[in-house]
């Protein structure tokens, strides 16, 4: 059995030991796990110093334990060392200046969204027809239509294929499409509450919109993650011009780790504290219906949700 193998089984009868109520022998069995002299192979470190997969195994222990101080601490630590990434992404006069002058540029009338498979997921459609109600272009890029965007000449996008990771790889496409179009980018698992609502009721007309993650995280400073699920943006956005040259080298420095560390929220973040942008609500998302849910328990959701404030709710059909 490899070290690895050996550490994440220690982990698993951590966890199992957990769920068993036995919460002081599992953390006793996690601390010994990350004196061991093996530990490195647990993936790159968090701010906090741990291995990223323990540092995870230690979060779900706080959740099973309702320990709601560590659970806390955890999550908003559950980044990597700000030091790793911080030259990547500095902010001067002229990168507050440029991205002051993009908060006025208009977002075109068009609706982006990404598939790379075969079976089109059953929100597209719902889209591409939200789209056309209040008099925007949908267009939805499948592996044909990224592959005209020269993806081929991207380190990270071409990293993230041959790794396998179609999530970050779709993240590298999403700003790509963006810097060159502008419009409102939406992940392909959105669903719409309230369709009659059209993208000026939800965003402003201009400069760049994002979504909050829930709860903290310690990002290059601050304490706030942005989603990258839904991007609303003039076209030749710098804060995309910045991130796409650095993340290359962001997912050089942080081999091994998450897409989201890698391609997504954590890198999306750190290139748009570079100057003013617009965080949307955080009552934008109603909540997540299970994976795989069929249609009429997804309108049944979407009608309880109309009550409240909600715009969208996830829904991943596939």
């Amino acid at each position: 059995m490899s070290s690895k193998d050996r550490l994440v089984r220690d982990i698993e009868i951590a966890l199992e030991l957990g769920k068993a109520g036995k919460l002081s022998e599992a953390e006793m069995r996690l601390a010994r796990i990350a004196q061991d002299e093996d530990a490195a192979v647990l993936g790159p470190v968090t701010e906090l110093g741990l291995p990223r997969k323990l540092h995870s195994a230690r979060l779900k222990l706080a959740k099973l334990g309702a320990d709601v101080a560590a659970l806390t601490g955890l999550r908003a630590t559950a980044v990597p060392p700000h030091a790793l990434l911080a030259d990547l992404f500095p902010i001067s006069d002229d990168t507050r200046a440029a991205m002051a002058e993009a908060c006025c540029r208009k977002v075109p009338r068009i609706v982006h969204q990404i598939w790379i498979g075969e079976r089109i997921p059953r929100p597209c459609e719902t889209w591409r027809q939200w789209a056309a109600r209040h008099g925007w272009e949908y267009r939805l890029w499948d592996e044909a239509a990224l592959s005209r965007l020269g993806l081929s000449d991207d380190p990270a996008w071409c990293v993230m294929r041959q790794m396998g990771d179609l999530p970050g790889a779709v993240d590298v496409a999403r700003y790509h499409i963006l810097l060159r179009e502008g419009g409102l980018y939406l992940d392909c698992d959105w669903y719409p509450i309230r369709p009659e609502l059209g993208p000026t009721a939800l965003f402003p007309e201009c400069g760049m919109s994002a979504i909050a993650e829930a709860g903290p995280r310690l990002v290059g400073g601050g304490g706030m993650l942005l989603a990258n699920g839904l991007i609303a943006t003039p076209a030749g956005h710098p804060a995309l011009r910045r991130l796409l040259n650095a993340l290359p080298e962001v997912v050089e420095r942080l081999r091994g780790g998450p897409a989201w560390w890698l391609t997504g929220p954590l890198p999306f973040t750190l290139a748009l504290r570079g100057g003013p942008f617009t965080v949307l609500d955080s009552a934008f998302v109603a909540g997540r219906l299970p994976r795989g849910a069929e249609l009429p328990e997804v309108l049944r959701a979407v009608e309880e949700a109309r009550q409240g404030a909600g715009v969208l709710l996830e829904w991943k059909d596939w």
